[in-house]
């Protein structure tokens, strides 16, 4: 058979397969994004409060991201990295229309305030949560333990703060971390400042953190870097305070991992 015959008749059915093999690429990507719509939908369906809550609260240079790693190696825990204090600066928010509830009317159109009589605190709360929840955490399917670590707590009484979380997120709890001043004043973070007004800034953030223990009692855990870092059979009394099983295994293995630490 001529060569140019054999091409002819050959390349149809090539062409054939390609178009086949296009359709299903399509196919599977429409698939995909159609279960990628749906998973997020059964999430954002399940109700927020149905998750429990943990959140490290800490400030900069302190193993807050290696406390992260470790948390996320439990199975069902999402423990998100920081989000440059979105709740605090909600939280100014909430607290500044908390306070204009009931000394300013606003219940007709000619009122300069029409419409604060509305305002209710615990829708507030509500939508801050599944606005963070939404944005920021987005659990996934399997979640069971959720929250973040920041360290940008201290625009205001870390207490209240802490309340409102709780406020925002039902169930709340806290770990409490720390670390040595001198080390993480050396730290490279903490650059911008002169040494005593680092050191200054990391005793004050300790006192708050010692006075949120203190005050919070059992909805905090303290942890202190060096204590962990010498021996991570510390982990095991946050881990029952967590009411999980402590796998030593598992914590040598995230411990060997880098974290930014430094």
């Amino acid at each position: 058979m001529p060569l140019a015959k054999d091409v002819a008749l050959k390349v149809p059915a090539v062409r054939r397969l390609k178009e086949d093999r296009d359709a299903l690429r399509t196919e599977v990507t429409q698939l995909t994004r159609e279960t990628e719509k749906l998973r997020r939908q059964l999430i954002l369906e399940r109700d927020e409060t149905s998750y429990d809550y943990v959140f490290i609260v800490t400030y900069g240079r302190t193993g807050s991201t290696l406390l992260q790693g470790l948390l996320n190696s439990i199975p069902g825990y999402l423990i998100r990295g920081e989000n440059d204090g979105a709740l605090e600066w909600m939280f100014e928010s909430h607290r500044r229309m908390n306070k204009r509830i009931g000394t300013k009317q606003g219940s007709q159109p000619v009122n300069p305030w029409f419409g604060l009589d509305n305002y209710s605190p615990q829708e507030a709360a509500d939508s801050i949560r599944r606005h963070l929840q939404q944005v920021f955490i987005k659990p996934e399917p399997d979640t069971r333990v959720t929250g973040f670590k920041e360290i940008r707590w201290w625009r205001r009484d870390l207490v209240e703060t802490l309340e409102f979380t709780r406020q925002v997120f039902p169930g709340a709890r806290f770990v409490l971390n720390t670390r040595n001043p001198e080390d993480v004043a050396r730290s490279k973070w903490w650059a911008k400042y002169e040494r005593d007004e680092a050191l200054a800034k990391i005793a004050d953030y300790d006192a708050r953190l010692e006075r949120a223990h203190r005050e919070l009692g059992d909805l905090t855990y303290p942890l202190h870097y060096d204590d962990y870092v010498a021996d991570p059979g510390v982990f095991e009394g946050l881990f029952t305070w967590l009411g999980e099983s402590f796998d030593r295994e598992q914590v040598d293995r995230v411990m060997a991992t880098r974290h930014s630490v430094g």
